[in-house]
């Protein structure tokens, strides 16, 4: 949860990191032309640096989370070729792609199950669709592993929905790794990485349909 806001050259956001016992609540102003600063609101302080990072052979330089919440003090992000900075967001999002979307066109975002089977015994292929404003603009294949004895139990049972495991799981963040990124002949955006927890592996492979943002923003 949070609230935010805007003075002169500056905005702000308060929010709230809640999880089981533990609750973390961040005031952050951003500042024009500068990096972000954090400060104090309770019971505990945060501040992370974010930087940006190239290599001459233009290879990925972030090295797997990009600096998640969870994970450290500094992002690192370095992709090979030429990306506008919202094909960079997109490329790198890390599970909450619904979410940056959702937010940046302030629309909701609706995931929909193409087709879902058991391709193993403790294997899942999903295909599946995100629209917004009744749109198609990304597709995506999935297959999840679980080795994890009880939560395949539980999704023998019906109490967990494949799409769900790693809420299920309690997990806060999956750990991302970004195995490929690039544009296609058509004009499309093609992403392969992985999502994993302990007991729990989920193999991602997206396309963005060609000029993803105007056709969105119309």
């Amino acid at each position: 949860s949070g609230s935010g806001g805007s003075s002169g050259d500056q905005f702000w956001r308060l929010y709230e990191l809640i999880h089981d016992k533990m609750s973390c609540r961040i005031l952050e102003v951003f500042e024009e032309g500068g990096l972000p600063h954090s400060e104090y609101m309770g019971d505990c302080l945060v501040e992370e640096k974010v930087t940006q990072k190239t290599e001459e052979n233009g290879g990925f330089s972030g090295k797997g989370h990009f600096g998640d919440i969870m994970c450290g003090t500094r992002a690192s992000v370095s992709l090979p070729g030429f990306w506008s900075p919202l094909e960079r967001v997109i490329v790198t999002a890390n599970g909450n792609l619904e979410r940056i979307c959702a937010s940046y066109f302030n629309s909701d975002v609706d995931v929909k199950l193409v087709s879902m089977r058991q391709i193993a015994k403790n294997a899942f292929r999903r295909h599946v669709k995100l629209y917004m404003n009744q749109k198609a603009f990304c597709e995506a294949l999935n297959i999840v592993t679980i080795s994890d004895q009880s939560l395949l139990e539980r999704i023998a049972r019906g109490e967990v929905k494949v799409g769900n495991v790693f809420h299920a799981a309690g997990e806060i963040l999956p750990f991302f790794n970004l195995l490929e990124a690039k544009k296609l002949t058509g004009g499309q955006i093609f992403r392969r990485y992985l999502l994993s927890a302990k007991g729990i592996e989920c193999s991602v492979e997206e396309i963005f349909h060609p000029d993803l943002f105007p056709k969105l923003a119309a």
